[in-house]
């Protein structure tokens, strides 16, 4: 990914997270300093790679999994409410920003799945469990909010995750809530690092 796209990408997340709305081109540009026509072709790029989402309008809707519209995971964070596109991201902010909470649903058995982060840790001794897709699915895919994304789920308990994962063939492991967590806070807390160091340059 060029410097320019990484930088887009992280701009798109924390205007996203700072707004609460939709992100145009023209902002995204005045964020990084460059032309409208770059901004534009730096959107493109990563909307083709399922980095980010837009609306019909063009306007960013989602980046590093952080969402202003509906989907399956919603995180309230501060009396804000956002939504992500896998329970992944939903760990990962959380823990990152150091509390909040996030409401889903099980696959499996379509029960809803609740739970609060009090600080940067989820609570132990839940018994919920996230699919955790493998490196034959992640390393092949042309699009990660479609392919990979809808396969990282929360579940209501590891039997409940290895029974979807048996039928539906997804390669991958069965992670504890607090396991997914220490996998995922690293990429958000560098994201919201750099942001605070006045940087947008961030890992892919």
């Amino acid at each position: 990914m060029s410097d320019l796209s990484s930088e887009a990408r992280a701009a798109a997340f924390h205007l996203l997270l700072e707004t609460g709305e939709p992100v145009q081109a023209t902002a995204l540009a005045e964020e990084l300093g460059c032309t409208l026509s770059k901004a534009e072709q730096a959107i493109a790029k990563l909307a083709s790679q399922g980095l980010i989402r837009r609306d019909e309008t063009g306007a960013i809707t989602g980046s590093y999994g952080l969402s202003v519209v509906p989907s399956q995971d919603v995180i309230h964070i501060q009396g804000r409410q956002f939504w992500t596109w896998c329970a992944k991201t939903s760990v990962g902010v959380l823990a990152a920003l150091g509390g909040g909470t996030v409401e889903s649903r099980c696959p499996m058995s379509g029960r809803p799945i609740h739970l609060t982060f009090d600080g940067p840790t989820p609570p132990k001794g839940t018994g919920l469990a996230v699919f955790w897709p493998g490196n034959e699915l992640t390393s092949c895919c042309k699009s990660t909010v479609d392919e990979v994304c809808p396969n990282i789920n929360f579940f209501e308990s590891t039997e409940a995750a290895k029974s979807w994962a048996a039928s539906s063939g997804v390669p991958g492991e069965v992670l504890s809530v607090e396991e997914a967590t220490a996998r995922s806070v690293g990429k958000w807390a560098e994201l919201l690092a750099a942001r605070k160091a006045g940087s947008l340059t961030s890992q892919a």
